[in-house]
């Protein structure tokens, strides 16, 4: 059976300035809920139901930068284009295999070093490849949330 990593924050940590990284999902933790807001310019922030601290591209969104979780600034730092890259006909707004662009620089997405398969993994910054590395699976999980899967 696959394990399915979902981007969560360290440890499950409600404070500013911790990693997001990737964990064994699970059903049960409320740190791996998220809520999606799009912005007037169109892009979206991603704001952590447990925490509500926002992904955040560290340094300008430059290559190999963290992605940490935040205070909520409205800063182009915590604004992502949504890209969806399957074909899958969606349901619901955000279902489906998408890409997470930086909007600082659209060169770069949200990525797993080295495509990890490890729980605890820090998230970064890297220039886009098309790789599994930078996909990720929305899934619906109630009550305005989701679950991102990698």
């Amino acid at each position: 059976m696959k394990c399915e990593l979902a981007v969560d924050s360290y440890n499950g940590s409600k404070n500013s300035g911790v990693n997001a990284v990737i964990r064994v999902f699970s059903k049960s933790r409320k740190s791996e809920r998220w809520s999606i807001r799009k912005c007037s310019d169109g892009t979206f922030v991603f704001v952590n139901k447990n925490s509500g601290k926002a992904l955040n591209a560290e340094n300008g969104a430059a290559n190999k930068a963290a992605v940490k979780m935040r205070n909520r600034t409205n800063s182009t730092a915590q604004r992502f284009y949504l890209e969806q890259v399957s074909t899958k006909v969606v349901t619901r707004p955000y279902d489906g295999l998408c890409t997470l662009r930086a909007s600082r620089n659209k060169s770069f997405v949200i990525d797993v070093p080295a495509g990890s398969t490890q729980s605890g993994t820090k998230l970064q910054v890297y220039r886009s490849n098309g790789t599994k590395a930078q996909k990720f699976r929305f899934y619906y999980s109630g009550n305005n949330t989701y679950r991102i899967v990698n």
